[in-house]
């Protein structure tokens, strides 16, 4: 069927930088409500007397990491299949991607809660940290993984809102856990007196609360939507098969990503709780750039997906080129801001004279990093919406090895610059790593497909 001018011309203005930027602030702005969670913790604990409080929610939130965001496939896989299939206009299996991102959701939250404890010991015993440090990762981590059922199946929802372009929805989600997030923060430990394990049940509280803001958003975009589930097509063996392929790829992508945080942090407490928690205040600094690039990341997967599923390449061309350099210009001004301004972040984030003068020495470092990973998030997000989960493992992979390499040559100086160096090269390599492989993203929309995944 041959597009009308007037559907052609609606393609093409989705791609345009005033489109992409409305797509892209209210995942900017509900991104940068996620480390906000994490600034606030690091700065209630760091306004403790003691730096293990700080190096306590730090390794313990790098622990749930490995268990919780390790299923960041939920939400990466499930925005781009939802993307292909709002551009090719299948509505029922719009639908259907929902449902299967939901069961596994389900069943992986129990997983996470069933083994939650044996998960936190097995981490701890292979992760460096004093015994105060680690008395107040296992109690943090095992208050918040009962938060995992209703996290994940956030998650699922906020990918499917993504892929069909509800942007205002996942703002709404997002601000509702994150805004919650906080505020009970504030209420269990300067209310309650409670420290640790008070940052922790904040987080359970606000994951329940927003799993009951998803379902009524559900409700609002599936009558929208239109269309039915039906069940035999939920549980057909093919996409069944395909999505078990990208969420394992995906899978096995999130956990080197994270290793590269583990290997960072545990090279840092390796080297006193001082030092550990500084970077613990850096990390959230490059967290924080992270989850404002995504907000351009996410917008191209929806646009890349669509154009695949529509085989539209000129959309395709236009959304990469036009994203890219809309993130590149927000990296370049966030790490700009790093640079004047960290350290009155650091100053505001933490109260103990020795934490602060640490940071400082390794400051010009983070605010590098938003500017050298900006090519790394742009191309996730490519290669989400492109489904194309292989080559995000692999390139991943590599890039980790990469980082473990860099370390081992740093030697001494892995507690400092060294660390600090590698920690950079590792976020520069999963750009450009990405990039050899984009002509394969590119075919997806010239009739190449099959032989692009025969390759």
């Amino acid at each position: 069927m041959t597009a009308t001018p007037a559907a052609t011309e609606s393609a093409n203005a989705e791609t345009r930088p005033a489109a992409i930027w409305r797509l892209a602030w209210p995942v900017i702005l509900s991104n940068a409500t996620v480390p906000l969670v994490g600034l606030v913790d690091t700065a209630i604990m760091g306004h403790l007397p003691d730096p293990a409080f700080i190096g306590g929610v730090a390794l313990g939130g790098l622990i749930f990491s490995y268990v919780y965001w390790g299923f960041g496939f939920l939400r990466m896989a499930t925005t781009g299949l939802a993307a292909q299939a709002s551009g090719g206009g299948d509505v029922d299996e719009l639908r259907a991607v929902l449902a299967r991102a939901l069961l596994i959701a389900a069943l992986a939250g129990l997983i996470c809660v069933g083994g939650g404890r044996w998960l936190a010991d097995l981490a701890l015993w292979l992760l460096s940290g004093t015994a105060a440090v680690e008395e107040q990762a296992r109690l943090y981590f095992t208050i918040r993984v009962l938060a995992a059922p209703a996290a994940l199946a956030n998650t699922a929802v906020l990918g499917w809102l993504f892929g069909i372009r509800a942007m205002g929805g996942a703002l709404i989600q997002q601000l509702t856990v994150n805004a919650a997030n906080i505020l009970f923060n504030l209420l269990f430990v300067f209310g309650l007196g409670l420290d640790v394990d008070g940052v922790a049940w904040a987080s359970v509280a606000a994951q329940y609360l927003g799993l009951a803001v998803s379902i009524l958003l559900l409700r609002h975009h599936l009558r929208r939507v239109g269309g039915g589930f039906d069940r035999s097509r939920i549980l057909a063996a093919k996409p069944l098969t395909r999505l078990f392929k990208i969420n394992l790829d995906i899978f096995i992508r999130t956990l080197a990503v994270i290793s590269g945080t583990a290997l960072f942090m545990d090279a840092s407490a390796a080297a006193g709780t001082v030092v550990l928690a500084a970077n613990a205040v850096l990390l959230n600094l490059q967290t924080l750039a992270a989850h404002g690039l995504d907000g351009f990341a996410h917008a191209t997967e929806s646009l890349v997906g669509r154009a695949i599923g529509a085989r539209a390449p000129a959309r395709l061309a236009a959304a990469v080129r036009n994203s890219s350099v809309m993130a590149l210009a927000l990296g370049a001004a966030i790490g700009l801001t790093y640079f004047v301004a960290g350290g009155w972040i650091i100053a505001a984030l933490t109260t103990i004279d020795a934490v602060r003068a640490s940071a400082l020495i390794y400051l010009p470092w983070a605010a590098a990093a938003p500017v050298i990973s900006v090519a790394a998030f742009q191309l996730d997000g490519i290669f989400i919406g492109a489904t194309r989960s292989r080559e995000m493992r692999d390139t991943m992979v590599l890039s980790l090895f990469a980082f473990w390499a860099a370390l081992q040559v740093a030697g001494d100086l892995a507690s400092t610059h060294g660390l600090w160096f590698a920690y950079v090269l590792f976020l520069g390599l999963r750009g450009a790593a990405l990039a050899l492989y984009y002509p394969r993203v590119r075919a997806l929309t010239a009739g190449e497909a099959a032989a692009t995944r025969a390759t």
